[in-house]
C-alpha cells in the first residue's frame, strides 16, 4: 500500500510541498530545536538507515516538528486498504528546507 505525506516549504523561494513515502518511514525524531531526522531504510546499504532532514523554526516543548510527522505518517498509514493518499503535514512552525544526510 503506497500512501503519502506532504511536508509543506517555506524558503525565499517561496512555498513548495516535498511528498515521502509513508510505508519507508521507520521514524521522525527530534534532533535539535531546529531540526528534525526522518529515519527511513537505505537502498543498497544493508544494515544502515538514511535520514532525511527537515530545517524547520525551533521547535518548542508545545510544537514539534517530529510530531507532526509522526501524526501524518500514522494518519496516512492507519488507512487500511487505500492507497495513494497523502496527509499532509500540518507543521506548528515553517519548514524551511527538507534534504538527505
Amino acid at each position: 500500500m503506497n500512501n503519502f505525506i506532504s511536508i509543506p516549504i517555506t524558503d525565499a523561494g517561496g512555498n513548495y510541498n516535498v511528498v515521502v513515502q509513508t510505508n519507508n518511514i521507520i521514524t521522525a525524531v527530534r534532533h535539535s530545536s531546529t531540526v528534525t531526522h526522518i529515519l527511513t531504510p537505505a537502498v543498497g546499504a544493508q544494515g544502515s538507515d538514511d535520514i532525511i532532514n527537515v530545517t524547520h523554526a525551533a521547535d518548542t516543548a508545545q510544537n514539534s516538528v517530529a510530531t507532526a510527522i509522526m501524526m501524518a505518517v500514522v494518519s496516512a498509514s492507519s488507512l487500511f486498504g487505500q492507497s495513494g493518499t497523502v496527509r499532509a503535514v500540518d507543521s506548528p512552525v515553517d519548514i524551511t528546507s527538507v534534504d538527505h544526510a
